[in-house]
């Protein structure tokens, strides 16, 4: 099973949770179409993505997928930290991959984040295929799937 390890100090850790670095791009069939077409594709972008076990969907930083042209696929109600009511954002069909180990095709909602360096919160939908494991006493994380 393939496993990313990442280590911080603990104290860093408590301040800026769990991170990775992620790669975004088209999905698969979107790629496949791209190419029998002969249309040149998006490089895929990079985003420091943090684990979010509250979120149901893994979230884009606004504007950081514009480049890739792509169509919202439908509308999701959110209801953020600091809503008191649900706020819909657009969902959007990409490509995820934890740098260069594991790819998965997922419907990712687009917001504004206003998270300190933050572009994406890993959701659920990926945590569900995967093992997480955090242990703040040391400062050790890892994903492995």
């Amino acid at each position: 099973m393939p496993e990313i390890r990442e280590t911080k100090t603990p104290q860093n850790l408590i301040h800026t949770g769990p991170t990775f670095t992620v790669s975004v791009n088209i999905n698969n069939t979107l790629s496949k179409i791209f190419s029998d077409g002969g249309i040149p594709q998006p490089s895929p972008i990079q985003l420091n993505a943090l684990i979010d076990t509250g979120s149901g969907l893994t979230i884009i930083q606004a504007g950081k997928i514009d480049e890739f042209g792509l169509k919202p696929i439908g509308y999701q109600p959110v209801i953020g930290v600091n809503d008191t009511k649900p706020v819909k954002h657009p969902v959007f069909r990409v490509g995820f991959t934890f740098v260069g180990v594991e790819y998965f095709d997922i419907s990712a909602i687009v917001q504004p984040l206003n998270l300190n360096g933050i572009e994406c919160l890993i959701g659920r939908d990926i945590l569900a295929n995967t093992e997480l494991n955090y242990d703040g006493k040391t400062g050790i994380y890892s994903i492995s799937y």
